[in-house]
Parts: structure tokens; C-alpha cells; sequence
């Protein structure tokens, strides 16, 4: 069988917004992705129609996001690692410029996006970090939903070197991963920010939920 491009990786101990990342998934503009979800925490969820893209692994053995991130990295068989948070939500396009950042830039090893939060219940979040502190934000429709995006490019802070942060995934040599770090600015401190990412074009390629469950795993 022929690997996939993509390998698109969730750990999750809470399946709520599982039904979403999958839609996400299945509305990409390429379809040679597979979704490997590591589950723990007695957490279980499987897709309503079959779907070989789709694998599980169940792992309640593990503890801790790093251990859990490891093990979806050693299942995956695709050349481009794609970091998905269980309540986060892919842009359509998002494979599709990924794809295009890595061809136009071979030597890369890591690429990242911009980011836009929604509520819990799907809606615009208006929350803003600290503008002082070098966040900018501009109002972008993606997908019919109108979000407000904050862009990786335009921030006067360390942002580039946030991409580094992924130690814990530990892709397999030769192996690149479009995972960017999350950030965790002060007024925020007990939530989960921004992980998967595409290219750096001209909008969000991932949507990341407000809430306190984006980390996918439980100890």
C-alpha cells in the first residue's frame, strides 16, 4: 500500500469534538491523508461509516500529551506529520497549502500558519492576547465562518521560534511535521493554544477551540 502524504495525529481523552475534526478532515481539498487518534483515558469514538484513512489506537496506558503525541508520531506512515488538536478544526484548504509550502520550500522541516480561536459552542471569539505585547488581529471568513485571525507573520515577538517547541512529537528521521508550538500568553495560562498548522498564506488554516481540553491526553 502506498503511504499517504499526510498523517494527520490526535490524542485524545475527551471525544467530544471528534465528529468535527473528522468532518473537518473529510472536507480537505486532498484526500491522501490518514487520521491516527490515540485514545486514552478510557476515552473511546470511532467514525459512523467505516473509513480505512481512519485508524484508532488505544493506549490507556499512557500518560501525559509528550508520550501520547510519541506514540500517534510511531504509527504514522505518511511523509508530512500534520498535528490536529481533538477540539480544533482544519481549514479546507489546509492540506492542500501545506503541501504547497513544503514543495516550494524542501529544506523546510517545520511549517506553521496563522491561527483563529472559536467559542466552544463553534462561535467567534472575540478574546484577544495582549496587543502591547505584539498580537495583531484582522477579521477573515473562512469556510462561511467569520473568525478573527491572528496572524503568525506579523507578530513582533519570538513567534518564528515557537516552531521549535514540538520536541515531543519526535518524528522519525527524515520525517517533517507542519506541528507549531502552542503559546501560552499570560491571560490564557490555563488554555491550550494554536498547534496544527499548513502554510503561511493568506489565512487560518486551523480553528482552535476556547477550552481546557486541547492538550489530548490525560496524566
Amino acid at each position: 500500500m502506498t503511504p499517504p502524504r499526510f498523517s494527520v495525529f490526535t490524542p485524545s481523552h475527551k471525544t467530544r469534538y471528534l465528529d468535527e475534526c473528522y468532518a473537518s478532515l473529510r472536507a480537505q481539498t486532498r484526500g491522501d491523508w490518514e487520521w491516527v487518534i490515540v485514545l486514552n483515558g478510557n476515552a473511546r469514538w470511532r467514525p459512523e461509516t467505516p473509513d480505512e484513512r481512519v485508524r484508532l489506537v488505544v493506549a490507556d496506558d499512557l500518560t501525559g500529551v509528550g508520550a501520547a503525541k510519541r506514540r500517534a508520531c510511531e504509527e504514522a506512515r505518511g511523509e508530512l506529520l500534520v498535528e490536529l488538536d481533538h477540539d480544533d478544526l482544519l481549514a479546507s484548504t489546509a492540506l492542500e497549502r501545506l503541501d504547497d509550502a513544503f514543495r516550494a520550500h524542501p529544506e523546510a522541516a517545520l511549517v506553521y500558519s496563522d491561527t483563529a480561536q472559536i467559542t466552544e459552542d463553534g462561535g467567534r471569539d472575540e478574546s484577544r492576547f495582549d496587543e502591547a505585547a505584539g498580537w495583531e488581529y484582522d477579521d477573515v471568513e473562512v469556510d462561511g465562518r467569520s473568525v478573527l485571525r491572528a496572524p503568525c507573520r506579523r507578530r513582533r515577538t519570538t513567534s518564528p521560534t515557537s516552531g521549535s517547541r514540538r520536541t515531543t512529537s519526535a518524528p522519525s528521521p527524515g520525517r517533517r511535521t507542519s506541528a507549531a508550538a502552542t503559546t501560552t500568553p499570560p491571560a490564557w495560562s490555563s488554555t491550550t493554544r494554536t498547534s496544527c498548522a499548513a502554510s503561511t498564506a493568506s489565512g487560518p488554516s486551523i480553528t482552535s477551540r476556547r477550552c481546557s481540553t486541547s492538550s489530548g491526553c490525560t496524566g
